[in-house]
């Protein structure tokens, strides 16, 4: 938001929707309102979900401006709802050019917990560990995903890792996702 918002005509004629409540907050540091946000679950499909309840999308013209790895679930579902969707690629999530160096240094100094935001970072994570590390991380380490989408892509990429999700999207409750994990296994924290 924080790179277009001053790109865009003000005031704003287009209804503004977004996925949770940290992309709200974002709109409004920017400036602008969100005329659309699920209030009890983040994701593409609750979004989808919310904007058909909203507005009739037969013939709407939507933008999507995404990750070059979104998934397609929300430009599927509204188009199914008859949108018609422009979903460019708005950015993409490389991998830091140090975070090998700094991922390797943290576990050679001991992992007790892991918290996984996005598919990204599940996928970037594990690409950067040799196998012994990787089974050296799901041996000792407790791991919470913030959402379904990244408990999809945890499962996929290292079934063998010990995780929980989070009971919605959001930090706080990873992080609280994650103290239930350690406490539960007090084995897996020095």
């Amino acid at each position: 938001m924080r790179f277009a918002a001053p790109l865009l005509p003000r005031p704003l004629r287009a209804r503004v929707a977004c996925v949770g409540a940290a992309t709200r907050r974002a709109l409004e540091a920017a400036g602008l309102r969100a005329d659309v946000c699920p209030e009890v679950e983040a994701g593409a499909e609750a979004l989808a979900a919310e904007l058909a309840r909203a507005a009739e999308l037969r013939g709407a013209q939507v933008l999507f401006p995404r990750a070059s790895a979104a998934r397609d679930e929300l430009p599927q579902a509204l188009a199914r709802l008859g949108a018609r969707v422009d979903a460019p690629e708005a950015y993409r999530t490389l991998v830091p050019e140090r975070a090998a160096a700094e991922l390797h240094g943290a576990l050679a100094g001991g992992i007790d917990a892991v918290a996984f935001t996005s598919p990204s970072t599940v996928e970037h994570c594990f690409a950067l560990l040799a196998p012994a590390e990787r089974a050296a991380l799901c041996a000792r380490a407790r791991a919470a995903a913030i959402g379904a989408t990244t408990a999809a892509a945890l499962r996929a990429t290292c079934p063998e890792l010990r995780f929980t999700v989070a009971a919605r999207p959001s930090m706080s409750a990873l992080v609280s996702a994650l103290e239930n994990a350690c406490s539960e296994d007090s084995d897996a924290v020095s």
